[in-house]
């Protein structure tokens, strides 16, 4: 009988011993991991890495780390997929590059998984957010495309630089390409003191292909833009010999039509006529 006893206070100790490991394992990772951003300070000109640093309560330290960058989120999955942990506290270190960004607020959430527990539990160790910034070249604006707009058929890649010698644009992994640069815009003047600064170059989205795509504008090889847009095409590089009309109603305005037209030279539909058309009344 004494000897059951002492059987259930071991047992009772064991419990209340992996009760406190656990609570204090709890304890340190609630305080959440360092997150350093590098540059501190980063611009779209900058290759960015975050590096993740803490002392961690036991052996199964995170690691193998999965890197998703959604929009402006950038999801950082660390995972242990070892069976036993020895109960001492660990320091541990990541570093992870992502590369360049688009100008813009960014969240970094880093997420742990014991793969070895069943089921597996995920928690979020850490978080923090920075910026990126567009000041890489001051006096320099790209007009279009726009961050997240949407392109097809033949546009004009637009925008202007108070003073460069040279203008390229990047797309993609694509190599450079110089456009023309030095075209009058009187509303830069007030930035400038000067009206010759604007830039344009003619290009066939549909080249492209269907999906996201990245482009970067540089100004004597310094990046002013980086933005992402998505291309949707017809299955061509360039539609032939296909034609259609079409009204459409309460635009701009409710009690207004526009009739856009199939162009073959802009690979696009264009604006080839507008009228009322208030319900139950014909203009022309």
């Amino acid at each position: 009988m004494r000897d059951r006893v002492v059987k259930t206070q071991n047992i009772t100790r064991l419990l209340l011993m992996l009760l406190l490991i656990s609570l204090g394992g709890i304890s340190l990772r609630a305080q959440g991991a360092e997150i350093e951003i590098m540059p501190p300070t980063p611009s779209v000109n900058d290759r960015i890495s975050i590096r993740i640093f803490d002392e961690w309560p036991d052996a199964c330290t995170p690691e193998n780390p999965e890197v998703m960058v959604s929009a402006n989120t950038i999801e950082i999955n660390t995972f242990s997929d070892s069976q036993a942990c020895s109960q001492v506290i660990t320091p541990w270190e990541l570093q992870i590059s992502v590369g360049y960004l688009p100008a813009g607020d960014y969240q970094v959430r880093v997420l742990y998984t014991r793969e070895a527990t069943l089921p597996s539990a995920t928690s979020q160790i850490g978080q923090t957010r920075f910026t990126v910034t567009n000041a890489a070249h001051e006096g320099a604006f790209l007009e279009s495309p726009q961050q997240d707009s949407y392109e097809s058929g033949i546009g004009l890649i637009r925008g202007w630089v108070c003073q460069a010698e040279t203008i390229e644009v990047q797309i993609d992994d694509g190599s450079r390409r110089v456009v023309a640069y030095g075209t009058t815009r009187g509303d830069t003047r007030e930035v400038c003191g000067d009206d010759d600064n604007g830039f344009g170059y003619t290009f066939n989205w549909n080249a492209l292909g269907d999906g996201t795509h990245r482009l970067q504008a540089f100004a004597d090889g310094v990046v002013f833009a980086d933005v992402r847009f998505t291309v949707t095409t017809l299955g061509v590089d360039f539609l032939r010999d296909a034609s259609g009309e079409y009204e459409l109603e309460n635009f701009p305005q409710l009690g207004e039509c526009v009739t856009v037209r199939w162009s073959e030279s802009h690979q696009n539909f264009v604006i080839s006529g507008q009228r009322l058309c208030l319900p139950g009344i014909t203009l022309q």
